[in-house]
């Protein structure tokens, strides 16, 4: 299949659906503008995962570093419900009351 073809295949975006978009592969030695757009979508780093809203412009993104990512489509009812909270990392930020004298 051709990048033309293959662009082509690409559906319209959903309106209120995501994306999960997945940095699978390193941006080194690749050239400035496909690091930028990494940057741009909102990876920093290998197996870094981001969601964010299927529009023209990130679907442009994603597909002009296709070979770098992984991309799931989320419908709009399932955003946000398939993955549990955040861990939190370091310290704990609830503290107990300190004991006054």
């Amino acid at each position: 299949m051709s990048d033309d073809q293959q662009i082509a295949a690409v559906p319209t975006p959903v309106p209120g659906a995501t994306l999960r978009i997945t940095q699978i592969r390193s941006t080194i030695g690749r050239p400035k503008d496909q690091e930028l757009t990494i940057r741009a979508i909102g990876l920093r780093r290998i197996n870094h995962t981001v969601e964010r809203a299927d529009n023209a412009s990130m679907r442009g993104m994603v597909t002009k570093v296709r070979h770098l990512v992984e991309v799931e489509e989320v419908s709009a009812d399932a955003a946000g419900r398939e993955r549990p909270p955040a861990k939190r990392r370091g310290l704990a930020l609830n503290f107990p009351p300190r004991a006054t004298e």
